[in-house]
């Protein structure tokens, strides 16, 4: 709003001055307290907003914990990033007709590929083998970060096992006992930028075909599967692969909640409240007034 400007005659001379009428000053009761801030159950207006730059932000931070840099180190100041979406055209996703979610899975095909993925405690890996005429052929193992998921795990280890596929021209049967990573495959919505590039294997190579085979039944050839999955996050090769977001959303969270606490213990106002509700939540608290 535009400040009215009074002009008056000034009694020396003949010129004018411009006269503003002062600002109000805000009271001290207009400011949020640290305590307010603490028993409103909202976080600050910094740590929201390192929030707010973090959802759009986030590929700066792949690349930090891709180097090996620690979160409580890292700074919130990061640059953009997009979600993958899919590029493919309707008419020609096919792959609904290609994958099988029936645990009795035809295992005649004269190659078949197991693949799997292993979080055990800080330790992470995926694999895939393939068995010719129910011969073992070829392995492959990695050794991935930890801040990568089981559901990345399965994705990476099916790529490769796609990889290794697509370089042949014989009828290719792939079996996982992950149904969520069959369907992000299946999925003309899908985000995952693994599965994405599954899909654009698996269009251009109509002789692979994938399917879900029951996890821990006794099969022999995915049960070795798993066990090569779990040698893989000791000796598989090291290979490094962005965080997914959730991951990063959940540690964003951890940090910006460890900020808001560092504020309020150490903040001028509000310490009486302090001593009350000493810790931050970001939950609502329940309402504890009884009616007499």
């Amino acid at each position: 709003m535009r400040q009215a400007q009074i002009h008056l005659r000034s009694s020396v001379g003949s010129g004018f001055r411009a006269w503003n009428p002062p600002v109000p000053k805000l009271r001290p009761y207009q400011f949020a307290t640290e305590a307010q801030k603490s028993l409103e159950r909202c976080e600050t207006a910094y740590t929201s907003q390192q929030q707010k730059i973090f959802h759009i932000k986030i590929d700066q931070m792949q690349v930090f914990l891709n180097r090996g840099v620690s979160m409580q180190a890292f700074s919130l100041e990061i640059t953009s990033s997009q979600t993958s979406t899919a590029k493919f055209c309707p008419t020609s996703f096919d792959l609904e007709n290609r994958v099988s979610f029936d645990h009795i899975f035809n295992t005649n095909e004269p190659i078949n590929i197991y693949t799997d993925g292993s979080k055990i405690d800080d330790r992470t890996g995926c694999s895939f083998c393939v068995r010719e005429n129910n011969i073992s052929t070829s392995q492959w193992m990695a050794k991935l970060k930890t801040h990568n998921s089981v559901f990345q795990d399965e994705l990476i280890a099916m790529k490769e096992a796609y990889t290794y596929a697509s370089q042949s021209n014989q009828p290719i049967k792939i079996r996982t006992d992950s149904k969520s990573s069959l369907h992000s495959i299946s999925s003309l919505k899908t985000n995952s930028p693994q599965a994405q590039n599954i899909q654009n294997i698996l269009l251009n190579s109509p002789n692979i075909n994938l399917g879900w085979i029951k996890g821990h039944v006794g099969h022999a050839d995915n049960e070795a599967g798993d066990l090569l999955a779990k040698k893989a996050t000791l000796k598989g090769i090291r290979t490094q692969y962005p965080a997914h977001r959730n991951y990063l959303k959940k540690k964003l969270h951890v940090i910006s909640t460890q900020l808001w606490q560092n504020g309020w213990d150490n903040g001028d106002t509000g310490r009486n409240v302090h001593l009350i509700l000493p810790k931050v939540k970001t939950s609502p608290a329940p309402c504890t007034d009884q009616k007499p």
